[in-house]
């Protein structure tokens, strides 16, 4: 029996230094382990990181870029040494729909917006930015989102560095569709600008509008008047012989038209006749059909409202039987079993119920989740059969952590399992509680799934 621990005096006087002392190291403690949790942090995978630390808990927040990201962050601080629990407060990444991403550019300034996955496609588009364009000055005011399309830096990267060509403009993404516009101070660039977008470009990326302006003027004003009144007046001249032709044409199509006029009229009116007579045929069949189609699902209702009244009647039929039965069978006496078959019978069953499942437990603690309350139960009721014998209850843990709590652990989780059997039915008096810690595992203690093979609760039952 426990007896509540009783301070003297002078103990009492002592108390407040203790606890200020205590207070003080365990600070030191929390101050370190927080250092050393932030350092394990790997780069570039979790945006608005922060850890904090209560004791050896260690709770982080932020976003993750990914799934993967998010295991692999979770991952490097339950591997710190000291953490004894990690609090997962991670928000899941913005998705954005469309996914839209913008790039600028005016007076040799490059300004990028817009949505971008995660830091490293971030910092790969702002390397691109300066490599396009040497000379400018970068504008970074893009936000992280997900749902970037497949090909989305590479994308993003061609049209970086499409875009630094021009003397100003500007790009838009909207998730594969690419719109620029903008000058380009010489012929040949626009040329080639226009050149790449209509080829295959990087990331999927489809052209859904291209206005490039070419500054460079390529005709002369004087050529470009004295071609133009060339123009002129031969336009003139066809204009004169057109308009003629025109005219004789016109006087033989109006006739022409006039005979097919006469002709469609004629068509029209049998054609008009002959969609009356289909209609009501049409009408008529689709009556029939109707008529049809109801006499049949009337037919179908009635046969399956028998069906259904037919199941009910078994369904009666055969809950009175096995009512019955059950009846009978608890009237009937109990037969006494053998204690050695039984007690083999019990090790069977048991081992064979915890081959197919297992016993939860709340992470680094000795609480029983409410999943393994069902097949306690079973374990009850098959313990309850061989109720003379006796029974021990080992808990096992894998082998991370202090061995001395992982010692504790299993005793505690052991005694959590026997105090459940107790309350369930089961004789207390035949129960024993016993914690091996991470001795004798039964796989390597390397990968998720072989650390969840070991911890494990096992019965050992004998007369």
């Amino acid at each position: 029996m426990f007896e509540p621990r009783k301070w003297g005096t002078g103990a009492l006087v002592l108390l407040p230094l203790w606890l200020f002392a205590n207070h003080a190291v365990t600070s030191d403690v929390e101050a370190d382990l927080a250092a050393r949790a932030k350092a394990a942090l790997p780069a570039d995978m979790l945006d608005k990181a922060q850890v904090s630390v209560a004791g050896r808990d260690v709770t982080i927040t932020g976003t993750p870029f990914s799934a993967a990201d998010r295991d692999a962050v979770e991952a490097a601080i339950v591997n710190v040494p000291g953490v004894r629990l990690l609090n997962s407060d991670m928000t899941d990444l913005a998705q954005a729909k469309p996914y839209h991403f913008e790039a600028a550019i005016m007076d040799q300034k490059i300004t990028l917006s817009g949505d971008v996955p995660d830091a490293i496609t971030r910092a790969k588009l702002l390397a691109e930015a300066k490599l396009a364009n040497p000379g400018a000055s970068i504008v970074d005011q893009m936000t992280y989102a997900g749902g970037a399309p497949a090909g989305f830096a590479a994308a993003g990267a061609f049209t970086i560095g499409e875009l630094a060509k021009l003397k100003e403009g500007k790009a838009d993404i909207n998730d594969s569709a690419l719109s620029l516009d903008g000058s380009a101070q010489k012929s040949e660039i626009a040329a080639q600008i226009k050149a790449a977008t209509a080829a295959t470009m990087p990331g999927g990326l489809i052209l859904k509008a291209a206005n490039i302006k070419d500054l460079e003027a390529p005709v002369q004003a004087a050529e470009a008047a004295a071609a133009k009144a060339a123009a002129d007046e031969k336009a003139a001249a066809d204009k004169a012989a057109e308009e003629k032709a025109a005219a004789d044409k016109a006087a033989m199509e109006k006739a022409a038209a006039d005979k097919a006029a006469e002709e469609k009229a004629v068509a029209d009116k049998a054609a008009a006749d002959k969609a009356a007579e289909e209609k009501a045929a049409m009408e008529k069949a689709a009556a029939d059909k109707a008529a049809a189609e109801k006499a049949l699902a009337d037919k179908a209702a009635a046969d399956q409202a028998a069906m259904e009244k037919a199941a009910a009647d078994k369904a009666a039929l055969e809950k009175a039987a096995m009512e019955k039965a059950a009846a009978a069978k608890a009237a009937a006496p109990a037969m006494p079993a053998a204690p050695a078959a039984v007690v083999d019978a019990c090790n069977t069953q048991i081992g064979q119920m915890l081959q197919s499942d297992k016993i939860h437990f709340a992470v680094a603690r000795a609480d029983i989740l409410p999943n393994s309350f069902d097949l306690l139960h079973k374990i009850g009721d098959e313990l309850k059969r061989c109720a003379d014998a006796k029974v021990t209850v080992t808990g096992f843990t894998d082998a991370d952590g202090d061995p001395k709590l992982n010692q504790v652990l299993s005793e505690s989780r052991a005694n959590a399992v026997v105090t459940y059997l107790a309350k369930d039915g089961v004789d207390e008096s035949h129960l024993q509680a016993r914690g091996m810690g991470a001795s004798d595992p039964v796989a390597p203690n390397d990968t998720r799934t072989n650390k969840a093979k070991n911890r494990r609760i096992e019965f050992s039952i004998s007369n």
